[in-house]
């Protein structure tokens, strides 16, 4: 059976395709969260969506300008394929605004250790925003972070995040403290 099949004998899919394919423009953000909904509730489950499926519906998704049900969706898959599709999605955001972006979606980027990837675009300054504001710090080692991010190449930017972690005021946060800060304490 091919993945083309796989997909469109899906009665979950053909039921979201559906949906997405006939929504109003009213209805559309609603719809993208309904679509998540569902989806998150056949996780762990034997009707659970192969990341094709995933993949087809988050075009569909994107079709409709629903970015952010769609990188969620994307970012909730242990599939790194799918996260690097969400990552080119999120690259090609110029402007982080509410349509694009929440709390949830920001921890999900931190869940699926991608902080590192998402440097150089607009999101990276509000994933430690919400890393540095979250009292949700276990799964989310600063120090392992920073690690991750001096291992990418990207050596100020963890010692920065580490002088941020450690409290360090704003006016002592310059580039060349975070590039020594990355070097001593990693």
């Amino acid at each position: 059976m091919s993945q083309d099949s796989v997909i469109t004998s899906n009665p979950w899919v053909r039921l979201m395709t559906g949906m997405l394919t006939r929504c109003t423009a009213e209805n559309k953000d609603g719809l993208g969260n309904e679509i998540l909904k569902i989806c998150r509730s056949l996780y762990n489950t034997k009707q659970m969506l192969p990341a094709e499926a995933v993949k087809e519906l988050c075009s569909l998704l994107l079709s409709q300008s629903l970015l952010l049900p769609a990188l969620k969706l994307l970012l909730e898959s242990r599939d790194e394929r799918l996260h690097a599709v969400a990552l080119e999605h999120i690259a090609a955001v110029g402007q982080v605004n509410d349509s694009n972006c929440d709390p949830e979606l920001l921890s999900l980027l931190l869940d699926a250790g991608l902080l590192a990837k998402c440097v150089s675009t607009a999101f990276y300054p509000h994933v430690v925003r919400h890393l540095l504001a979250s009292p949700r710090r276990g799964p989310w080692d600063a120090e392992a972070l920073a690690g991750h991010l001096r291992d990418a190449g990207h050596v100020a930017e963890a010692g920065s995040l580490l002088l941020a972690v450690r409290g360090t005021h704003r006016a002592l946060r310059t580039f060349s403290a975070a590039l020594s800060a990355g070097r001593h304490w990693l």
